[in-house]
């Protein structure tokens, strides 16, 4: 996996109650016509896959991350994310373990593998796994 810096999420205005549960994405300023989960992007890598986007809402006391896959024409393949009522997910660190393959740490002890896989069966399970470590 390759990082990028391309990419960035539209700023909403107002108060943060009223905002949209997705966000418009942005490649060089430029919009990309794609709509991903979350207000803040915290990681972007290249991959053989497609564009890998970490995201969140950065929203205190119930943090999530979600995970959006993109094809080479930037549009949504395959999307999930960890998030629990009144929990958290905050994401601490990633370590790419190769180019399909992060490992997630949450909080600094709960750890997680992000597998991407190939689109051979799509409607048979995501192209996107996260397993605990």
């Amino acid at each position: 996996m390759t990082p990028l810096s391309c990419f960035s999420l539209v700023q909403h205005p107002g108060d943060y109650t009223t905002w949209p549960l997705r966000t418009p994405l942005l490649r060089h300023g430029e919009a990309t016509g794609a709509n991903v989960e979350g207000y803040q992007l915290l990681h972007q890598y290249q991959t053989r896959h497609g564009v890998l986007l970490i995201t969140d809402f950065s929203c205190p006391f119930e943090e999530s991350t979600h995970f959006t896959l993109l094809d080479a024409k930037l549009r949504i393949v395959a999307e999930t994310g960890l998030a629990v009522p009144y929990g958290s997910f905050l994401l601490d660190r990633v370590s790419v373990v190769d180019d399909c393959a992060l490992d997630l740490c949450f909080h600094d002890v709960d750890r997680w593998r992000l597998q991407l896989r190939q689109a051979r069966f799509p409607w048979r399970r995501s192209r996107i796994s996260l397993q605990r470590q």
